[in-house]
C-alpha cells in the first residue's frame, strides 16, 4: 500500500520565535541555521537563531501570563475545554503537521501520522489527569488538620529533541500546562517546521498569550 499526502503545504523561508502568541520580526542581522530536508539532504529552510534578548523576552512573557494573566488562575474545567479544543484543532490541521513532520525529520508518512494522533491525545490526556486530581486532608492528631493541594508553580523550560518533534515536545507542553504553569519550548534546531506550527495552532485553539 503506498501511503500518500492528499495535498503540500507551505513552509516559511525564515522561521523565527513566538512570544505572546506572534511571531518575533527578525532583525536585521542574526544567526540563521539551515534546516534540511534528510531525504534529500538539500536546505527546505532557515531557522533564526534566538539571542540571549529574545530568550528574556519570552521568559519574561511567560512570567507575566503566570503572575498576572487567567491561566494560572482558571478553573480546571475551564483549562480542559481549552485542552480539548487543542487536541480538535490537532487533529483539524493533521495533514499538514504530518506533511512538516515528513520532510523535516525524514520520518515515514505512515509513522508521522501516527506521530500527530498522539500529539492530539497527550493533550486529551492530560487534561483528563488534570481534572482528576484533587487535594488530600488527613487527621493525625486531635485538633490538627493536615492537608495537601497541588498547585501551579510556575514557569517550565520545556526542550525536545529531533528525533520525534512533535510527540515528544507535546508531552512536555501538554503536562506542563495541563496544571496551570506556562512554559518556554525550545524545540531542536535540526526539525523546528512540525513544532513551530503546533505551538500556532495551540494559540488558533484559544490557549492565552504567553502560556
Amino acid at each position: 500500500m503506498t501511503l500518500t499526502l492528499t495535498r503540500s503545504f507551505p513552509v516559511s523561508s525564515l522561521v523565527t520565535s513566538l512570544i505572546d502568541g506572534e511571531p518575533v520580526v527578525p532583525k536585521p542581522k542574526g544567526v540563521d541555521i539551515e534546516v534540511v530536508n534528510p531525504t534529500t539532504e538539500q536546505p527546505i529552510s532557515r531557522l533564526r537563531e534566538a539571542d540571549a534578548e529574545e530568550v528574556g523576552a519570552a521568559v519574561r512573557s511567560a512570567r507575566k501570563a503566570f503572575d498576572s494573566g487567567p491561566w494560572s488562575r482558571m478553573d480546571i474545567n475551564q483549562r480542559k475545554d481549552i485542552l480539548y479544543s487543542i487536541r480538535d484543532h490537532l487533529r483539524k490541521n493533521a495533514e499538514e503537521l504530518a506533511y512538516l513532520e515528513c520532510l523535516n525529520s525524514g520520518l515515514t508518512l505512515q509513522s508521522v501520522r501516527v506521530h500527530v494522533e498522539r500529539t492530539a491525545r497527550n493533550f486529551e490526556f492530560f487534561a483528563e489527569v488534570a481534572s482528576n486530581v484533587h487535594g488530600e486532608t488527613y487527621t493525625q492528631t486531635a485538633g490538627y488538620l493536615t492537608y495537601v493541594t497541588r498547585e501551579p508553580k510556575g514557569v517550565a523550560g520545556c526542550i525536545s529533541p529531533w528525533n520525534a518533534p512533535l510527540t515528544l515536545s507535546s508531552m512536555r507542553v501538554a503536562s506542563c500546562i495541563a496544571w496551570g504553569n506556562t512554559c518556554v519550548l525550545k524545540p531542536s534546531e535540526f526539525t523546528p517546521l512540525s513544532v513551530r506550527r503546533m505551538v500556532e495552532i495551540l494559540y488558533e485553539a484559544g490557549l492565552p498569550p504567553g502560556v
